[in-house]
């Protein structure tokens, strides 16, 4: 391209600092305390002999875990030219996995006050991702409105597994209907790999390839026909860290089986698409009106195709930084994109900037 791009990154990770998040327990000062970690350890299947790029997790040349924490996030914003970096959580994925409803409640507030304080309030091109306690509707609606109205956090995280409920289940509606009042956003996030059919896969590099689109393709299906995109109409929802091509497949695999086995509808409260749109118009629509949003990383060496068929409004850019990448392959894959001819400029400036800006709603220049 001829001109410098612009960029947000749409999906970057903290790691959690358990002392600093323990710090903002609200359960503290009747003795409650949170776990070494704070949050469950990951699935078996991560336990597994792996490479990873020089500088990837946060590690040292010798292989030292090094948290990159703000001022490292910084540095790596500014060598790659970003103007927003979206924070996700790492361990803190997993908080469906726990078990204690109080425990879950406490610590996603802890988890939201030690962000807010750590990160958003470090430097206004933070922005937060907030944990929700799913274990129990109303807590969930509660921390949404507190993390998205007064700390500042720019959308919240529903884990695409290790919830107790699929996520078009009756019980969580009650959150969506607020998110979409709020016009808070709602991100899926691939990570814990629980419920998926691979407990005997041995190697963690096919659980990741795998479990992510797969469980990101659940999660669209769950939400898509229990009709909560018609049943919210502000409703807004982004499916991240699984590539493209995932999505290309539930656009047809799940407009051929609605046409062969449209659901029955007693309650009225699944999808009933009319006569002559199919499920990939309907998804279409969505991407069109900002409503639904898919993240890419690079590499995607079917991302032009992916755009003939779902549109350029359909995708963002994703570091996924510090998780199995650096400064350098980061720099290349965005050099990379930059440079493909037979992706518009358009679409280049869609992906890297705008498709986030809007989903997000950040201020840009």
């Amino acid at each position: 391209m001829k001109q410098q791009l612009k960029l947000i990154d749409g999906d970057g990770h903290i790691f959690e600092d358990g002392e600093g998040i323990a710090r903002h327990f609200p359960y503290s000062a009747a003795g409650g305390r949170l776990r070494s970690g704070v949050f469950p350890l990951n699935s078996h299947i991560q336990y597994s002999l792996t490479r990873t790029p020089p500088g990837a997790f946060a590690t040292t040349p010798d292989g030292r875990f090094q948290n990159p924490g703000p001022e490292g996030w910084l540095t790596f914003m500014d060598e790659i030219g970003f103007d927003f970096a979206v924070l996700f959580p790492t361990a803190g994925q997993r908080i469906g996995r726990i078990v204690d409803r109080d425990y879950a409640l406490g610590a996603a507030r802890a988890y939201n006050d030690w962000l807010a304080e750590t990160y958003l309030q470090r430097d206004r091109r933070f922005k937060g991702i907030a944990l929700l306690p799913m274990h129990d509707a109303e807590a969930a609606l509660e921390e949404l409105q507190r993390a998205y109205t007064k700390l500042g956090f720019c959308a919240v995280l529903f884990p695409a597994t290790g919830v107790q409920l699929n996520l078009g289940a009756k019980p969580y509606w009650p959150v969506y209907e607020e998110a979409a009042r709020l016009g808070c956003p709602i991100v899926v996030h691939g990570g814990g790999h629980w419920d998926l059919g691979m407990e005997t896969m041995n190697v963690s590099t096919g659980a990741n390839a795998i479990g992510h689109p797969m469980s990101l393709a659940i999660a669209l299906a769950e939400m898509l026909l229990n009709n909560l995109f018609d049943r919210f109409a502000g409703l807004r929802v982004a499916y991240l860290e699984g590539g493209p091509l995932w999505f290309l497949m539930a656009l047809e695999r799940l407009s051929r089986s609605y046409e062969a086995g449209t659901p029955v509808n007693p309650r009225g409260e699944l999808l009933q698409l009319p006569e002559g749109q199919t499920v990939a118009d309907y998804l279409r629509a969505l991407i069109q009106a900002g409503r639904l949003v898919v993240g890419i990383e690079g590499g995607e060496s079917d991302l032009a195709y992916a755009i003939r068929v779902a549109g350029e409004q359909a995708f963002m850019f994703s570091s996924d930084f510090p998780h199995e990448v650096n400064v350098d392959t980061i720099r290349k894959e965005i050099r990379e994109l930059s440079e493909r001819e037979e992706i518009s400029d358009a679409a280049k400036q869609a992906i890297l900037r705008g498709n986030a800006a809007r989903f997000y709603r950040l201020a840009t220049a």
